[in-house]
């Protein structure tokens, strides 16, 4: 039987075919024939077995799709793995049943980049082993080298699996649990592949032929009462999209912590006095300042704590300063030397409020409670807290020049101003209130410190170009969201940096008074993006977010290339498809989004030849059809098994009215503007009733100004109302493998002697024909589920328009060759559309006639194609020939009297010189012309 495509073609597999199934992350695959078992050779499945125990009547699949509304149904056969008996008897319990066990933790984040992000911060290498497969998430990497005790090189993304970001610390401070196990944790939503083998691929090397994806849908399960059968429930990659896209958007978000940004740093003086009560006696002037994002009351005083003991000036002194803190609140406490000396401090921000600091508590370190102290009578080498307040009995204190300029402030029942902003705290600092004010730090610290960051305590499903939405808890309805475009985020600080000059610092005051929220925002380029474009960023975050939330897990695995449908799209409406926004207030299903989309793009979707989800235009291919794609019930290609097929008309799919809903709003999550509504009159005059489809898509424009507008919209609307405006059939009828290649969208032609109706033969045929003569159809559906028995079924579109094909050319751009035999070279795409080539729509054995172009006593000369290679196509012609002795030349189809079978099958002829369409040799007529 050889190769897959052998038996394709011939359309007879029987025990001769095989499959083999690889399921993401697994340590086995499974095939169904004992010849198949053994070691894996294939890259990136080292360290694999290949098992026997699949069971060949369970593989199958599905497709059908709803084309006016870019709907697509695709169903996956349950799989079955049988435990046989030999040298992997088990090998299916043992990879579902085991409970995974740790042998390692992620100390630090590991990164997406498969080549460069290889080294691994484990809590401890101890018990592992090189060439150990470990399983971290949905990943399975490699242990390469063991380089220390917490240090492992590893090798990414092994067996099928992805390389993504692990990030081990959450944005609320508590850590994420980053284990490397034996087993993964759960089998559901892995991506599996299945593979179909002929007689000649069963060698443990070969790969075969992918024959469709899907995803697990639920943890495998024994069948039945049955001790030896698995049963693998599969859903499809389609699933993967039914999702929700920032599902974490809506999710009020607090301020975390405290940030000083560098510009508005917290800022201590402290000096020192011989004697309390005396305003004349202050020794030196240190500032000490610290920025930065601190977490807890604990991290702060850390900080601070270590800035004043650091500083030589204070260390000469002798003081040395320590700290209590709870969640609530923090006190600074300082041990006095000897001699003793008495610190002054002044501290703070505008924020926070500026505070005078003295010598107050003593700290008694066996808890029998605090002594407030007299001023002039501190002792040496004693702990005091210090007591910060308004009230000290000081004359003056100069502040140093570049805080406010030399002011000199009384203490004594006063505090300087607060800067008049509504937004800012009147309270001294809590954990959570982020300080601002002008005591600008270094330029270094300035830099990395940016007044434009705020810290989260979640920053789940944001992304660069997020919107985030400041608002404040409890504010009247009429104040608006401060909105901020994101640059950056940190996911293991939960720090955000907006674009723009304002600091966010002046806004965000503390989780007391504010709340924050996001639109999310794609693509990456704020200036707007293609359909394609947004599938592309898609693609390119879900390593970034993969265990992060916020996103579907979408891969290029998942997903074709859709840049090539949409550019053809865009290039003729440049505005309204060109630079659209995809920006989300709160989650959305991204199923709802891509549908609406692809609809108002005039696409739909289907599963292409690598059974990817892909694009096609909602149009019916009139271009002649490759031989796969004749179907002919005399031919062999129609079974005539269960009857002649079936035949159903009425008014499902059926569409009058195209509704497009205008202006969505991201921020409110609705189309604010009505909608357009486009009629098919005569549609709506048969049916007498309106069949709506609705267009609601979830972008908009970038370009301000631009309006989906009426002309607009009834181009778009235009294919819809053509296609499915009126009579609407569905013909299904089975097929030999021999059409296994035919897709969903694909234009098929139907010849059958006997016209099939409700799954009778209809013999008064009222177009005078016995049955279908070079029907042309549009396919919506493929069952292949009893894909082993190597028959299916497909389900054809037939619309009431009659929609005629044209027969191929080509130009001729050099000939090679003498007397009757010869080789053309045409010109690629000198007729042919984009993305086609003229030899493309050539078929070997046709009958041909060569033209000379442009002459009044053209040469002429007929013949056979006998090869196509390219653009090279052999010619035996029926006299012999010259060349083209430099002049034009076009190879065209011959008249119809001289058609083949296939040709006729295809319906477009040339005329004859008579110029008249000819009837075929046989009686068929030529009902089809060439434009």
């Amino acid at each position: 039987m050889g190769t897959w495509q052998n038996v394709i073609a011939t359309g007879v597999g029987g025990d001769g075919v095989e499959f083999r199934l690889v399921v993401e992350g697994a340590p086995f695959e499974f095939v169904t024939c004992e010849e198949m078992s053994g070691a894996c050779t294939e890259s990136g499945q080292l360290g694999v077995r290949r098992v026997n125990g699949l069971l060949r009547e369970s593989v199958g699949f599905t497709e059908s799709a709803y084309l006016a509304g870019a709907k697509i149904d695709i169903g996956l056969s349950p799989l079955r793995i049988v435990e046989t008996p030999g040298a992997d008897l088990d090998a299916a319990t043992s990879m579902f049943t085991p409970i995974p066990q740790p042998q390692a933790w992620l100390a630090t984040t590991l990164g997406p980049d498969p080549f460069t992000d290889t080294t691994a911060v484990l809590n401890s290498t101890v018990g592992l082993a090189e060439d150990e497969y470990l399983h971290l998430d949905t990943e399975v990497v490699r242990i390469a080298s063991i380089s220390d005790s917490t240090t492992a090189i590893v090798e990414r993304a092994q067996w099928r699996t992805t390389a993504q970001r692990h990030p081990v610390e959450a944005t609320d401070g508590t850590p994420r649990i980053r284990a490397l196990r034996d087993f993964p944790s759960t089998w559901i939503g892995r991506r599996i592949w299945v593979y179909a083998h002929g007689a000649d691929e069963l060698d443990v090397g070969d790969t075969g032929t992918l024959i469709f994806r899907g995803v697990i849908l639920n943890d495998p399960q024994l069948e039945g009462g049955e001790a030896t059968t698995w049963i693998i429930n599969i859903d499809s990659r389609w699933s993967i999209l039914a999702q929700e896209l920032g599902a974490e958007l809506d999710v009020k978000r607090q301020v975390a912590g405290v940030y000083y940004p560098g510009a508005y740093a917290y800022t201590i003086w402290v000096r020192r006095s011989l004697s309390d009560l005396s305003a004349d006696a202050y020794e030196g002037d240190v500032k000490i300042q610290i920025c930065g994002f601190y977490r807890t009351n604990k991290d702060f005083c850390e900080a601070l704590c270590a800035a004043l003991n650091a500083d030589p000036t204070i260390a000469g002194w002798g003081f040395v300063f320590s700290y209590t803190a709870d969640a609530s609140a923090w006190q600074l406490n300082v041990r006095v030397p000897s001699p003793a000396r008495y610190p002054k401090l002044f501290g703070g921000g505008p924020v926070d409020g500026y505070f005078n600091g003295r010598v107050g508590e003593l700290v008694d370190p066996l808890g029998a409670g605090r002594i407030l102290v007299a001023l002039d009578s501190v002792a040496a080498n004693q702990t005091y807290t210090v007591l910060w307040g308004d009230d000290m009995s000081v004359a003056a204190f100069t502040l140093p020049a570049g805080l406010f300029g030399e002011i000199a402030w009384g203490f004594a029942g006063w505090r300087p101003p607060f800067v008049p902003l509504a937004d800012m705290r009147r309270e001294p600092r809590t954990i959570n209130a982020p300080s601002t004010g002008w005591a600008h730090s270094s330029a270094a610290d300035v830099a990395s410190f940016p007044t434009t960051r705020v810290h989260l305590n979640s920053v789940s499903g944001l992304t660069a170009n997020a919107t985030l939405l400041i608002s404040e808890l409890g504010a009247a309805e009429d104040v608006p969201a401060r909105a901020f475009q994101i640059d950056t985020v940190d996911p293991s600080t939960g720090g955000v940096v907006c674009e723009g000059v304002r600091p966010l610092g002046l806004l965000v005051a503390g989780t007391q008074s504010q709340t924050i929220a996001a639109a999310i925002k794609y693509p990456a380029a704020s200036e707007g993006t293609t359909f394609a474009g947004f599938r592309d960023e898609l693609v390119a975050a879900a390593p970034e977010v993969a265990n992060v939330g916020g996103a579907p897990f979408v891969l290029d695995d998942d997903l074709a290339d859709w840049t090539a449908v949409v550019d053809e799209i865009v290039n003729i409406q440049p505005h309204l498809y060109g630079e659209r926004q995809y920006a989300f207030r709160e989650g959305v299903r991204l199923d709802d989004v891509l549908e609406h989309e692809a609809m108002l793009h005039g696409v739909f979707f289907y599963l292409d030849a690598d059974f990817k989800i892909a694009l096609r235009p909602l149009t019916i291919d009139t271009q002649p059809v490759p031989d796969s794609h004749v179907l002919s019930n005399a031919g062999g290609t129609l079974l005539d098994v269960d009857g002649f097929g079936q035949l159903t008309s009425g008014s499902d799919g059926n569409v009058n009215v195209v509704e497009f809903k205008l202006g969505y709003d991201p921020i409110e999550g609705k189309h604010t503007r009505g909608s357009i509504r486009v009629r098919n009159v005569e549609g709506m005059s048969e049916a007498r009733k309106e069949r709506v489809l609705e267009i609601a898509p979830l972008s908009s424009f970038y370009v301000a100004g631009e309006r989906l507008t009426t002309e607009r919209a009834m181009q778009i609307a235009n294919p819809v109302l053509t296609l499915f405006g009126g009579a609407i059939r569905h013909y299904s009828f089975p097929v030999s493998l021999r059409h296994f290649n035919v897709l969903v969208g694909d234009s098929v032609l139907i010849s059958s002697d006997a016209m099939p109706y409700n799954g009778a033969r209809a013999v008064n045929d009222p177009t005078g024909l016995r049955g279908m003569r070079g029907a042309r159809a549009i396919v919506v559906g493929r069952d292949w589920s009893e894909i082993a028995s190597c028959v299916g079924r497909l389900t054809v579109l037939i619309t009431g328009v009659d929609l005629p094909t044209y027969a191929p050319s080509g130009s001729v751009n050099s000939a090679s060759g003498s007397g009757t035999s010869w080789t053309l070279t045409l010109a690629g795409t000198y007729y042919a559309p984009a993305g086609k080539t003229d030899a493309s729509y050539f078929r070997v054995g046709d009958a041909i006639r060569l033209h000379e172009w442009d002459s009044d006593t053209p040469t002429q000369r007929n013949g056979t194609i006998t090869s196509i290679a390219g653009n090279d196509i052999g010619v035996t012609l029926t006299s012999s020939w010259s060349g083209t002795g430099g002049n034009d030349y076009v190879l065209l189809w011959d008249s119809a009297n001289v058609a083949t079978a296939s040709q006729r099958e295809r319906h477009a002829f040339i005329a004859g010189p008579d110029m008249r369409i000819d009837d075929g040799a046989d009686g068929v007529p030529a009902r089809r012309f060439a434009p």
